[in-house]
């Protein structure tokens, strides 16, 4: 999966994984959704870039992982 500019963000209210810079410099990582009219973001930034959530794993990977 490759980062997406976040203007082409869903804001359907769909949970992506999002990225952005803090003010320090240091780059943030979280999941979240568009709400409303922003993106809520913990820390001193926005968020910048975006990517889908990955395909959870199924349930045979879980057992396997035991």
């Amino acid at each position: 999966m490759e980062w997406r500019a976040i203007d082409t963000a869903p804001k359907d209210g769909s949970e992506v994984i999002l990225a952005g810079k803090w003010l320090s410099g240091k780059w943030e990582v979280r999941p979240g959704r568009y709400l409303a009219t922003r993106w809520p973001y913990v820390g001193q930034g926005q968020p910048t870039h975006w990517m889908p959530l990955p395909t959870p794993p199924s349930s045979a990977s879980d057992q396997q992982a035991l």
